[in-house]
């Protein structure tokens, strides 16, 4: 399996499949914000940076089974902004779009923020579906996964109809990444099942009391 992480960012997605231990023949990134692209060389050294994802038609990637993921940019569709959609220049959806439709992976991951909804809903889905993709929209908050702070994201998984695979890896993918864990927290790594305040109570052995997002602001200090 090969894994192409567009609008990497600071690196996320990659973070994430990372600590649920999955491997890959192959890691490419697509970014072009100098400071993240500095930071993927430092965290993912072996990754191949894509570059412009609206270059993808130049793209040289090896053959075989792939997944992508990618929170396009939210600015054309956040609440802070004018909410234009595919009006915006910033929609890079239709990038996002393109690539799948030339890579043809398995799995498409895509994430994005409340306001994007209907847009979602008119054109994302429509458009996967119409590639021969099964998609499901969904909505997590990062209150449900014990983060310190409230914030929705709406989610897109999407899987191919034509990869002539039955059944579900779910249970596989959990066991796997609850072992991978039971191993790296023995060398001192951070559980992503914990949070923050049970990680710092667990280790240091009293209340955390820590800055946040949304939280105690710096120049307190």
């Amino acid at each position: 399996m090969n894994y192409i992480d567009l609008f990497s960012g600071i690196l996320g997605f990659s973070l994430s499949a990372y600590w649920a231990d999955m491997k890959f023949e192959n890691h490419y990134i697509s970014e072009i914000d100098p400071f993240c692209c500095e930071l993927a060389k430092k965290r993912f050294p072996d990754a191949i940076n894509l570059g412009d994802i609206r270059n993808h038609k130049e793209w040289k990637l090896e053959p075989g089974e792939y997944i992508i993921t990618g929170g396009y940019p939210c600015q054309p569709f956040s609440c802070a902004g004018k909410q234009l959609q595919e009006k915006d220049d910033r929609n890079l959806w239709p990038a996002m779009r393109g690539a799948v439709r030339r890579i043809r992976p398995l799995w498409v991951v895509a994430e994005n923020v409340p306001g994007s909804a209907s847009y979602i809903k008119k054109t994302i889905k429509p458009e996967l579906e119409a590639q021969n993709y099964e998609v499901w929209p969904f909505s997590i908050s990062t209150r449900t996964l014990r983060a310190p702070h409230l914030r929705c994201r709406l989610w897109i998984v999407a899987h191919s109809k034509s990869d002539g695979r039955e059944g579900s890896v779910c249970g596989d993918f959990e066991n796997g990444f609850n072992e991978s864990w039971a191993i790296r927290e023995s060398s001192g790594a951070l559980d992503p099942r914990l949070s923050v305040f049970e990680t710092f109570e667990k280790r240091v052995g009293k209340p955390a009391v820590l800055r946040m997002d949304d939280g105690i602001p710096n120049r307190v200090d």
